[in-house]
């Protein structure tokens, strides 16, 4: 049908669908449906460019290059987060090693707490009750 009403049949083929279409109503229908068709689209007018077309293409294309230019903004944002994130992380671990203590003698020891040798220090240990010092300062009692 499509090609019978562009006129892109030969004329032995024209003149038999023209002897089917006198016998057959769907294929009436149906041209029918195609001519109504083909008239909606030679209605069709498409619609011209107003006369301010290249300055609006020029508008356009800026808007496009301004979008593109703080992408690259972000992405530089984000280089700059990631690597301050690394270097705190690297000088995390550089200074998270604990410095070496030396670790006291026994007279160093003895003499921070008040005792006067090893001894002594022995003994207070045996003896000292956590229990007995609660509420009590400097030999007075307290009231907690």
């Amino acid at each position: 049908m499509w090609r019978a009403q562009d006129s892109a049949l030969s004329e032995i083929d024209s003149d038999a669908l023209n002897g089917h279409l006198s016998q057959c109503a769907e294929c009436i229908a149906e041209r029918d449906a195609v001519t109504q068709t083909m008239g909606l689209l030679d209605a069709w007018q498409t619609p011209q460019p107003t006369r301010n077309y290249a300055s609006f293409l020029q508008r356009v294309q800026r808007d496009q290059v301004r979008r593109q230019k703080p992408a690259f903004r972000r992405w530089l944002a984000g280089g700059l987060a990631t690597a301050s994130i690394v270097c705190g992380i690297g000088l995390g671990f550089l200074t998270a090693y604990p410095v070496e203590q030396p670790v006291p003698s026994e007279n160093e020891l003895a003499s921070a707490i008040g005792l006067h040798t090893f001894g002594d220090m022995i003994e207070s240990a045996i003896h000292y009750d956590p229990d007995s010092t609660v509420g009590v300062q400097n030999g007075k009692e307290i009231d907690l």
